[in-house]
């Protein structure tokens, strides 16, 4: 596989932004174990603006990455929950812990969401959705679509636990 670009990051630093460049189509991999996720149309010349959030106790790991391989840009990010046992954790609430996806609307996005615990609010509307995979576990999820999509979607598949 030729990769012409790749970023890995940790919690260290909060806010990431990615440039369009020859792109010709996003693929969107979210997977996130616990908190509350944002996701909505954000600035045509960006392919992603990422930001995130959480009380600094909080011991949850943030991974980012974005690689563009054949015109197809993947941005992977994935939150993890430290291990650690059910207990009475006041740390679990999902308000402490937030993350704000906004991706531009000028190529087709593929999504793959797996959201285990936590909120999501998902606003697809002026965003090009070529399909969209949504899995969910003990989660509240809104999901908004307030336009036509611009383009043809192949495929909408919500799971829900």
């Amino acid at each position: 596989m030729c990769t012409d670009a790749a970023f890995t990051f940790t919690l260290d630093n909060k806010h990431r932004e990615y440039n369009r460049t020859k792109e010709k189509e996003l693929r969107v991999i979210l997977d996130v174990s616990f908190g509350s996720i944002t996701i909505q149309r954000g600035n045509q010349d960006k392919i992603a603006t990422i930001d995130y959030s959480e009380e600094e106790a909080a011991k949850q790991k943030l991974y980012i990455s974005y690689d563009v391989s054949h015109e197809t840009g993947t941005l992977f990010i994935k939150l993890k929950e430290s291990t650690h046992f059910w207990g009475d954790d006041n740390d679990r609430n999902d308000r402490n812990r937030h993350l704000d996806i906004k991706l531009g609307s000028a190529v087709p996005i593929s999504f793959e969401i797996e959201l285990g615990a936590g909120n999501g609010d998902i606003d697809l509307t002026d965003l090009k959705v070529k399909d969209v995979k949504i899995s969910t576990g003990a989660s509240s999820v809104s999901l908004l679509c307030s336009k036509p999509n611009p383009i043809f979607a192949e495929d909408i598949t919500i799971e829900s636990g």
